[in-house]
């Protein structure tokens, strides 16, 4: 199914860099976001990009945006987990992309150490959060243990390899998003592009936590959207999960208006 889909990708990939970044086409960007859950990565990442990517543990999503910021370009990979970390840089080594720099660490909004909950999936790693619901929990076996890590913000990890310009950042934590946007300040000072999931609620599960990270992301200078709902993964598997949640909230994708 995969190699069906990749043959899409190199046609997106060049229809993305023929086109300039204006503040058109993030609105455009943003009209699709109405329809769509997310756009692929050829349409979000140009040529030459530096971008950060906070979270990921499938290796053909990390070579995609390889592939889409090319030689000229660069990828750091902020993860958390060693196993996913050690995985990612053996993938990175045997394939030869030299542009790719992971960081195993876990962001968050200041220097030290926290628990990270490791899932049956490393899909399901998050970092622990008191106030935060997450659609995995309603299965009692989402957890198969707990991991003591280092973590640090995104802008002394970026600021310890040298980089002081971000063009794309794309955050996938499960849950705290809010913790990992303390901790980008300056990043988010003049970063251009940024989308980051929503898969969690705050407040007993009251309150998406997109509307959290649009708002944070809002009063730092950014345009917002939230991009549309869809039936959480776990729905035809678990009836429960789909009963108590129904759909599962949009994804925040955000841009720096053009001066």
């Amino acid at each position: 199914m995969h190699q069906k889909r990749d043959l899409f990708l190199p046609p997106l990939r060049m229809v993305n860099n023929w086109f300039s970044e204006t503040d058109w086409k993030n609105r455009a960007r943003a009209s699709a976001l109405r329809f769509r859950n997310a756009l692929p990565r050829e349409l979000m990442v140009r040529a030459g990009d530096t971008v950060v990517q906070v979270g990921m543990w499938r290796e053909r999503n990390l070579r995609r945006l390889a592939q889409c910021v090319g030689s000229s370009g660069q990828v750091v990979l902020i993860e958390a987990d060693q196993h996913v970390a050690q995985r990612m840089a053996k993938y990175c080594h045997s394939i030869g992309l030299r542009q790719v720099t992971i960081v195993n660490k876990g962001a968050w909004h200041e220097r030290g150490t926290l628990e990270l909950n490791v899932g049956q999936s490393a899909a399901n790693n998050r970092l622990e959060a008191d106030d935060v619901v997450m659609l995995g929990e309603v299965n009692t076996n989402a957890f198969a243990g707990v991991r003591t890590i280092e973590v640090d913000t995104v802008d002394n990890i970026l600021a310890e390899l040298g980089i002081d310009h971000v063009d794309y950042v794309e955050v996938s934590v499960n849950g705290v998003e809010r913790q990992v946007l303390q901790g980008m300040r300056r990043t988010l000072s003049q970063v251009r592009r940024i989308f980051v999931a929503g898969y969690a609620r705050t407040e007993q599960g009251t309150r998406p936590t997109n509307v959290v990270v649009a708002e944070a992301l809002a009063d730092r200078g950014l345009q917002t959207c939230i991009s549309c709902k869809t039936p959480p993964r776990q729905a035809r598997f678990d009836p429960e999960a789909a009963r108590q949640w129904g759909h599962q909230d949009g994804h925040v994708f955000a841009w720096r208006k053009a001066a």
